[in-house]
């Protein structure tokens, strides 16, 4: 289902502020889970294709990528189709099989971690004309409203490595962006009455994009 994805973005020098400000919010966020480190290896076609509808502002675009959470050896990942329409979002996610953060990612270590975990071909159709490019690893704290409707996220220590086949995850060293990047996720169909309180944070609205900010900063 497509819900509405709002992004913000600041320095994260402002981040015990920004704390301070979601505590005492109109909206009632709580935490909800604890702080925790999401990574993502993200794919591209050999002429940057998604990197240019992201930049570009397309109207309908998408991603493909691999996520997991935590610092562990043993990797329990996704493969994630992320869409946009517009300032809507979607996502698709499939179960991968564990990997090591010293196993070399190579094209066939993907297909048969695909095949192996049983996602539908025709899900996933285009998959196999994308490389990976990218490893972007980060700190996120997730919040949500007392109406249960709107989800903040707010990520900070945000890192790039390039990446490619025949790379181990292990291998990666990142480069460190001191952005810190706030994000409202509500379904479409909320009442909008509610969301007057969501510019009660003084940031300004962006089309961020970590995967964009990543490329730039290690490949142009």
């Amino acid at each position: 289902m497509y819900r509405f994805e709002k992004k913000f973005s600041t320095s994260e020098n402002n981040l015990s502020q920004i704390f301070a400000l979601i505590k005492f919010h109109p909206a009632g966020f709580s935490e909800i889970y604890q702080e925790r480190i999401v990574n993502s290896i993200y794919f591209d076609s050999p002429d940057f294709n998604m990197y240019s509808d992201s930049i570009n502002g397309a109207l309908s675009r998408k991603k493909f990528r691999i996520r997991w959470y935590g610092c562990e050896d043993i990797i329990n990942s996704f493969l994630e189709v992320k869409k946009k329409q517009g300032e809507k979002g979607s996502k698709e996610r499939f179960k991968l099989s564990p990997i090591l953060k010293t196993d070399k990612i190579t094209s066939e270590f993907i297909i048969n971690l695909i095949k192996i975990s049983k996602v539908k071909d025709n899900q996933i159709l285009n998959f196999f004309n994308y490389y990976p490019v990218l490893l972007c690893t980060y700190k996120r704290r997730y919040f949500l409203s007392s109406n249960k409707s709107i989800r903040l996220t707010v990520d900070y220590e945000i890192g790039y490595s390039s990446f490619s086949y025949n790379y181990s995850i292990s291998e990666c060293r990142a480069i460190f962006d001191s952005s810190l990047i706030l994000e409202y996720k509500y379904p479409y169909f909320i009442d909008k009455s509610f969301l007057i309180n969501l510019d009660i944070l003084p940031l300004r609205q962006t089309r961020f994009s970590k995967y964009s900010n990543g490329i730039e900063l290690l490949y142009l």
